[in-house]
């Protein structure tokens, strides 16, 4: 008989021998199955871990960058699926887009659940969970953004997936650099910041299935200074479209994506009572919990003021390449490119301003340096906020504006004024016309209103660009004019900055404008001194560019001084310095047609600029001025200044300090023009209208631009024979129209008798 102690020793033993056995087994089996079922699991991981890995069957988890060509950086919060589906017969009854929630307004969340829809029952989508960082400009936020990797057979490359795990690009350590530096830039320029912009700009858009709620943020080419302002901007989207939202905070933020339960329900039916059950392990708390730890751990999924943030590395390469600003040239708001942007460096400033260097009356150089200088001035200590103004109003809020009118002909520098006067002052300019305020009282205002909000935000220098439109004389009965003179009126009088009037028609300026305008600046016409300025600063602008041509400087000089002396009885024939600036712009076009187009016939290095480029310019546009000359019969005189003075719309040689002409002259202009009332014209037709009339047209159709004195001198007295004859025609000619009106007059007299 054996002792009982020794029977439970064997079956303690036994026991032991059965429990070594099944873990025997069962290592057995988890051997197996990891080197026969997690073969490919384990090859990505050490693949991984070696840096070495180029294709996949599909994605895994990490921090991820989006294929485009404004990469994207997303920190990844949680995945699900991309797993084989156990339940093929769909007993666990679980919908993979119904059983989930969707962002109904959202693009991104539409095409991402279309791509879920459209899956295989054999294996479900690969969902990405992540996010990045947005700012309004106020507060720094998270914004959700989900994937769907859909199946596919075999191996893809990395770098074909729509994401893609940043540790698995080529370029890694570059692009970190780059996208670290882009987002110090967004930090840098989103609080409001003046820069320059050359690029297309990013298009948004916003597709969901409720079309009303749709909107888009077209791209276009911007080339020019803009102002970076993410809060204004924001501001400015949510007004003029209901519904634009940056998205930020909720959704997979706080609520991942449901995972598919289809990966774990292997149901078989149970023996005792029929019930269905499975043996399969449900692994979605794993990354359940991982999110839930994330969200505790970090401060990214919060939102957070933007003022004085300090973000490290890790956070800035997660916000977004673009950031809201205003084109000052096109006067629209725009998504701009954080890389596209530019400083405004200092030389570039000094190369565009140089206020002594314009070809301008040395009073007004003096007057606006006084006005600049007032302005800019700063109070001790280096603080940038602007020196209270006194104000000779008894309202305060009123006259504390800088307003100046710069009146003249055409093309004499007003425009370059104002844009020298904002580059000294270190400002925008925010320039508007009249078809970006309208000609409605109403609406007027509401854009004046706006425009001056954002001129008062940015301290712009403010440019009312042919101001005549706006600010005409008030007319009885036209409530429309002078609705729109009112809104004008209490502009000037309450705005704060400055504000620039420029106009080429200051005789149709209502009178209460005088008293609210501070300086009153007359820009005459240029004289030969100053023409020939304008010419060599376009010379030396040629030489120092980047164009890459030669130039015939002397003969260039040489045509500038002829076209002004060949023109001298002809002032409308005489250019500008805009028709200067376009004659430079067409001649180079010319030399470069000459050169690539026609197959360099001369055999040159590159393009050669020259004067016969210019003297086929100045025949063009002749003929144009010549035309327009025939058709009032102003041959002697500059027919636009004529037409100027006729309707009482500027006097181009009213100031005794810049006239040119002599006494006599002027004499002689007022007997031919002085009686001509407005919107009449005495003048008689030229006998072959459209036909040029003057001897100087064709001079420049030959190549030779020499000509002897003898010529000249014969050309020369021949039109003055020519303008004696003229004038005392044209005198008769009023006679007899002023006796038929006296005649006229008289009968109707006798008539009321």
């Amino acid at each position: 008989m054996i002792p009982s102690t020794k029977i439970e020793d064997i079956e303690r033993t036994r026991a032991m021998a059965a429990q070594l056995r099944r873990e025997r087994d069962e290592l057995r089996c988890l051997v197996e199955f990891m080197d026969h079922d997690m073969r490919d699991i384990f090859e990505i991981k050490r693949a991984i871990q070696a840096n070495t890995l180029r294709e996949i069957r599909l994605s895994t988890s990490g921090n991820f960058q989006d294929d485009d060509s404004r990469r994207q950086a997303f920190r990844v919060l949680h995945v699900t699926g991309g797993r084989v589906c156990f339940d093929t017969k769909k007993l666990s009854y679980f919908d993979p887009v119904n059983y989930r929630v969707w962002d109904s307004e959202s693009e991104d969340e539409r095409r991402c659940r279309d791509a879920v829809r459209r899956s295989s029952a054999q294996m479900t989508n690969f969902i990405i969970d992540c996010f990045y960082l947005e700012s309004d400009g106020v507060r720094l936020a998270p914004r959700p953004k989900r994937f769907a990797i859909t199946p596919y057979s075999g191996k893809r490359p990395i770098a074909s997936l729509p994401l893609r795990p940043l540790q698995f690009d080529p370029q890694k350590e570059v692009l970190e650099k780059q996208l670290v530096a882009r987002g110090a830039r967004f930090m840098e320029v989103a609080q409001g910041k003046h820069m320059e912009y050359h690029g297309n700009t990013i298009e948004e858009s916003k597709n969901s299935q409720y079309r009303h709620r749709n909107h888009r943020i077209e791209a276009f080419e911007v080339h020019g200074e803009v102002v970076v302002d993410q809060e204004a901007g924001v501001t400015h989207f949510q007004d003029t479209l209901p519904a634009f939202s940056l998205g930020t905070g909720g959704g997979i933020v706080l609520t991942h994506t449901e995972p598919d339960s289809r990966e774990v329900s292997d149901f078989f039916p149970q023996k005792s009572d029929g019930d269905w059950v499975t043996d399969v392990f449900n692994d979605a708390a794993f990354e359940e919990y991982r999110h839930s730890e994330y969200f505790t751990t970090t401060d990214l999924l919060t939102s957070r003021p933007v003022k004085d943030i300090q973000l490290s590395d890790d956070q800035l390469l997660l916000l977004p390449p673009r950031v809201y600003g205003y084109s000052l040239l096109d006067r629209r708001w725009v998504a701009l490119n954080v890389s596209l942007l530019q400083e405004i460096s200092i030389h570039d400033k000094q190369a565009r301003s140089k206020l002594e260097e314009l070809v301008l009356p040395t009073e007004h150089k003096r007057v606006l340096q006084a006005l600049i200088t007032n302005q800019v001035r700063l109070p001790h200590g280096g603080s940038n906020h602007v020196q209270e103004q006194l104000s000779m109003d008894v309202v305060s809020a009123k006259g504390k504006g800088l307003i100046i009118l710069l009146h003249g002909a055409p093309g004499v520098g007003k425009t370059s004024t104002a844009e020298c006067i904002a580059i000294e002052l270190n400002r925008p300019l925010l320039s508007i016309t009249c078809g970006h305020i309208g000609t409605v009282a109403e609406e007027a205002e509401k854009n004046l209103d706006s425009f001056c909000k954002l001129a008062h935000r940015w301290r712009c220098v403010l440019l009312l660009d042919e101001a005549d439109v706006f600010l005409a004389k008030r007319e009885r009965g036209d409530i429309a004019r002078n609705s729109l003179v009112s809104v004008f009126l209490r502009v000037l009088e309450y705005f704060s900055g400055v504000i620039i009037l420029t106009t080429n028609r200051v005789g149709e300026f209502d009178e209460a404008f005088r008293s609210r305008i501070h300086v009153c600046l007359y820009y005459p016409k240029l004289e030969e001194r100053q023409t020939k300025e304008i010419w060599e600063k376009n010379i030396q602008r040629v030489k120092e560019s980047n164009l890459n041509l030669d130039m015939e400087e002397k003969k260039i000089r040489r045509f500038a001084d002829q076209h002004w002396q060949r023109n001298l009885d002809r002032p409308t024939r005489r250019w500008n310095g805009r028709q200067i600036k376009n004659a430079f712009q067409t001649a180079i076009a010319l030399a470069n047609w000459e050169f690539y187009d026609e197959k360099n016939v001369a055999k040159l290095e590159r393009p050669l600029l020259k004067a016969k480029h210019f003297q086929y310019v100045a025949k063009i546009t002749a003929h144009f001025d010549d035309y327009i000359s025939d058709i009032y019969g102003t041959f002697d005189e500059d027919t636009y200044s004529f037409l100027a003075a006729r309707d009482a719309l500027r006097v181009d040689e009213a100031s005794a300090m810049f006239a040119s002409r002599s006494t006599t002259q002027e004499n002689s202009r007022a007997s031919k023009s002085g009686i001509v009332r407005r919107g009449t014209d005495f003048r008689s037709p030229p006998a072959n209208p459209g036909k040029p009339q003057g001897s100087n047209f064709g001079r420049y159709s030959s190549d030779d631009d020499e000509s002897t004195d003898e010529e000249e001198s014969e050309e020369s007295e021949a039109d003055n024979e020519e303008d004696d004859q003229a004038d005392e025609v044209k005198k008769l000619e009023l006679q007899l129209q002023l006796a038929k009106l006296k005649n006229k007059k008289a009968s109707s007299r006798g008539s009321k008798r």
